[in-house]
């Protein structure tokens, strides 16, 4: 498909997915890269009856520079206005679409680990007004990865195109009918079964192995499994929040967790690549950690408060997502954890426990949920994963057999 076909057909759908009303503000995020099809998603937002579009860049560049030239004393300088704007924006009822792929996923490693842990730890407590809003639904958003000759290059080595990559991506976008608002709405439905299955079960714990994984995760009597569209609170606007999504997830007892998981594809952390990593629970705790490349990074990551090193997430996808069958490692995490079962790190959705509409911070800690400044997912999933829950009523039922899901 032609670019310029590809970048409308995805505004529109991405406007669509996000589900954008007449006289709504929309509030673009990402790499200053991609500026020309930020003015195509505004102007699909537009014709879609937005009262106005605002693009929040960044640039991993200018970050960069930043660590390499700055005097590490003013690494955890935020200017302030960052979260007046985050707040305000959030406050006015915004809509919120992001962009999460970077043309450059690797462009951390040269810089020092204690540095980069500095000025992460800063940008991500200064963020978090507008975290804990999205994560608790307060507003309509969407993740959404974006196909560019950079990120062929990374995926399909030096000689990869943009076409090449586009042929692999426009199934997984779009279906593969090449008909992406009604592939959307039956995933989502496919979804929803899913999570009303597994809510009909009424799991009190999981247990998950293969791949060197052999982890217990433990739910609370409130735990709840959502995927596909979500609902805004408390308005009730339906919106998709990831584009693609392959899962159905829940948040855990956070207290609950213990055993080993391994990943079983390498992921972007802080713009380092971490391969080979293991994780060692006890009674909820994070007691030791390790990787064949990216410890550093880990070691960094897990210094942002006691929550990073909390399990927040617990996710399936199965071997048949087309994800999966991409048979790629995209080096984007909305991609690769839509490829195989994965946990997550950091704060757990709240929208995940019952009655979170009126819960009190007393009442997510009695119930396990993780609180943290970050959320960061690892791959665990394989050919051979297995998942059995166990309920409260004494009942087991198997969720996984040979990496492909049994709902």
């Amino acid at each position: 498909m032609e670019k310029k076909k590809f970048d409308e057909l995805y505004s529109d759908l991405l406007v669509h997915s996000v589900g954008l009303q007449p006289d709504d503000r929309l509030i673009v995020r990402g790499d200053t890269a991609f500026w020309d099809f930020y003015c195509e998603l505004a102007k699909a937002a537009y014709k879609k009856g937005a009262k106005h579009v605002d693009v929040w860049n960044s640039s991993d560049t200018l970050t960069h520079t930043r660590l390499e030239h700055s005097n590490p004393k003013n690494l955890s300088y935020q200017p302030s206005e960052i979260d007046c704007r985050n707040r305000i924006a959030i406050d006015e009822n915004a809509v919120f679409i992001r962009i999460s792929t970077s043309v450059n996923p690797f462009i951390f490693e040269d810089i020092d680990s204690l540095n980069l842990g500095i000025l992460m730890k800063s940008y991500t407590a200064q963020r978090r007004y507008l975290l804990s809003s999205l994560m608790a639904d307060r507003n309509r958003w969407l993740v959404a990865s974006y196909p560019c000759e950079e990120w062929a290059r990374i995926v399909l080595g030096e000689n990869g195109t943009y076409e090449d990559l586009q042929r692999i991506v426009l199934p997984i976008l779009f279906g593969p009918e090449n008909k992406p608002v009604e592939y959307w709405e039956e995933k989502s439905r496919v979804l929803e079964q899913r999570c009303n299955v597994l809510n009909k079960y009424g799991l009190k714990s999981l247990h998950i192995t293969g791949g060197g994984t052999d982890l217990s995760v433990g739910l609370s009597r409130k735990a709840i499994w959502t995927g596909g569209q979500a609902t805004q609170v408390p308005e009730g606007s339906k919106f998709l929040p990831n584009l693609p999504t392959e899962e159905v997830f829940t948040a855990p007892d956070w207290r609950k967790t213990n055993g080993t998981a391994k990943t079983s594809r390498s992921v972007i952390i802080q713009g380092n690549e971490v391969i080979g990593a293991e994780f060692h629970f006890e009674d909820g705790i994070l007691k030791k950690w390790d990787a064949e490349k990216g410890k550093e990074t880990l070691d960094s990551f897990f210094g942002t408060d006691e929550g990073s090193k909390r399990l927040g997430e617990v996710s399936i996808v199965g071997s048949e997502s087309p994800v999966y069958q991409a048979n790629r490692l995209f080096f984007d995490t909305l991609l690769d954890e839509n490829a195989a079962v994965h946990i997550a790190f950091g704060s757990g959705y709240i929208t995940n426990l019952e009655e979170h509409e009126t819960m009190t911070d007393k009442e997510k800690e009695a119930n396990g949920l993780s609180q943290s400044d970050v959320h960061e997912d690892v791959m665990i999933g394989c050919d051979d994963t297995r998942i059995e829950g166990e309920a409260y009523d004494g009942t087991r039922h198997v969720l996984m057999e040979d990496g492909r899901v049994m709902l």
